[in-house]
């Protein structure tokens, strides 16, 4: 996790750098942070998400009821 945050960070700098010779920048409020699409992101502009392999989890006999229970 740390060296895919690094690498974020380095690619955020560079955008930004790229984005400040043409004399512009992120959207930033002082108040909210910065300001993106998405609401869920605001003053951040980060999200971290994991994936989990769980190999055949579907063939088990109560997997509907997992399922039922994550409301999914």
């Amino acid at each position: 996790m740390r060296e895919v945050v690094a690498r974020f960070i380095t690619a955020c700098n560079e955008v930004e750098k790229t984005f400040k010779a043409d004399g512009k920048g992120f959207m930033h409020n002082e108040h909210l942070g910065y300001v993106l699409t998405c609401p869920s992101n605001l003053g951040t502009g980060l999200r971290c998400g994991a994936m989990v392999n769980l190999p055949k989890l579907s063939s088990r006999d109560n997997f509907k009821a997992i399922l039922g229970k994550m409301r999914l």
